[in-house]
């Protein structure tokens, strides 16, 4: 895939991809502001746009967080970056609910952490 920086995009988004060539748009203003931990987790987050073809947020967040966990992330990392990170506006805090609880039981399932079941 190939990566274009520009200055800004309009909305604010910190990157965007074409679905059609696969290229990733990066808006220097907000991206260059992210952790590493993040920048990486927006790059794979485009990056299900493009192979899946599709306009689902929350699909490419869980894409991403999974990439990122094969990886070798810990699940409260990603996790703490986050929550950081994304805005709290209503769109942006269902995307971090439905990331937290897919973590939960990632973490419950694949790490035995019972821990996890603990409410919120």
């Amino acid at each position: 895939m190939k990566i274009i920086e520009l200055p800004y995009i309009e909305g604010g988004t910190p990157a965007r991809v074409n679905r059609k060539t696969g290229t990733i748009y990066l808006n220097k203003t907000v991206f260059d502001k992210f952790p590493p931990l993040y920048k990486k987790f927006i790059l794979a987050h485009e990056e299900c746009h493009y192979i899946f073809q599709t306009k689902d947020e929350e699909m490419c967040d869980s894409y991403a967080m999974y990439k990122l966990l094969k990886e070798g992330h810990k699940p409260k990392e990603i996790i703490d970056v986050l929550i950081k990170t994304l805005s709290n506006s209503r769109l942006h805090y269902a995307r971090k609910l439905n990331l937290l609880n897919n973590m939960r039981i990632y973490d419950y399932v694949v790490n035995k952490n019972k821990n996890a079941l603990k409410p919120i």
